[in-house]
């Protein structure tokens, strides 16, 4: 650097500050250097470890949504299958109502001693199966063969344990 006019003392001065402030700035850029490496070996070092417990707690979101989604089609498939089998319980009772009042008092009428012969038996719980057929939803009967199996052979004895109730409620009448 040239001296401009000044008194050397005001010059030395001068220099001294102005070339401070120069180590003093690269000094500070070199700290900085310094700590931005540590910034990043220290963030090289923490992002898997970051990475993994992002992943982790993902996987755990995911099946915790799964679990409550599980839970809430549970929920609906139970209230659905109660749904199904309270109709299926009023349906039963209609077709046995129904039977009763139409075919069976009519065989029996027609019988001498007033009782259902095995045929005779048979056609009744065969119509009692076509009234509950036919008057029962679509849906709740899908919802049944879903969860019981086929409807026929369930049916049998369903509508058999209705007709000993129906007797036995006849008989307190």
């Amino acid at each position: 650097m040239k001296r401009p006019g000044l008194p050397r003392r005001i010059w030395n001065k001068w220099k001294e500050l102005y070339i401070g402030n120069i180590f003093q700035t690269l000094r500070k850029e070199r700290e900085l250097v310094v700590l931005s490496d540590f910034a990043v070996e220290v963030a090289e070092i923490l992002l898997p470890v970051v990475a993994l417990f992002l992943v982790v707690l993902f996987r755990y979101g995911v099946a915790l949504l799964r679990k409550r989604i599980d839970e809430i089609d549970n929920e609906i498939a139970r209230q659905a299958l109660c749904a199904a089998l309270a109709e299926a319980e009023s349906v039963g009772i209609d077709a046995v109502r129904a039977t009763n009042q139409v075919l069976v008092d009519e065989l029996k009428e027609k019988s001498k001693d007033g009782k259902l012969t095995e045929d005779e038996a048979q056609k009744a719980m065969e119509t009692a199966k076509d009234y509950f057929l036919k008057h029962i939803t679509r849906d709740s009967l899908k919802i049944l063969e879903a969860s019981i199996g086929p409807i026929r052979e369930w049916l049998e004895g369903f509508l058999e344990a209705k007709l000993c109730a129906e007797k036995k409620r006849m008989e307190y009448v």
